[in-house]
């Protein structure tokens, strides 16, 4: 496997933080995702952890929301039932290019 050249970063590119603390439930995860998916956007990444008192902390990062889109996903993340509470935060990422190898 050949290795891979990346570039000098190029730009900034924002990241939206929704950090959501919910009920532990087996529809819980999926009905948020589900906000998401109903969009046509895949997150960046996907964080869950379970806690011992039967609550989820879920952190989901997307990357080139509109301000428009971040607070309409917001609004329906919060009327969740199973959604105790939900905080955003815009994050600066750099941008690497990918070089051809």
């Amino acid at each position: 496997m050949s290795p891979q050249h990346y570039s000098e970063p190029s730009e900034l590119s924002p990241t939206v933080h929704f950090s959501i603390a919910a009920e532990n439930s087996p529809g819980t995860l999926p009905r948020i995702l589900e906000l998401f998916a109903l969009r046509g956007i895949t997150p960046e990444q996907v964080k869950c952890h379970k806690y011992n008192q039967g609550n989820l902390s879920i952190d989901v990062f997307i990357k080139g929301l509109s301000h428009q889109e971040q607070a309409v996903i917001l609004q329906k993340i919060a009327a969740q039932v199973l959604v105790f509470s939900v905080k955003q935060e815009n994050l600066l990422s750099l941008s690497y290019g990918r070089l051809a190898s």
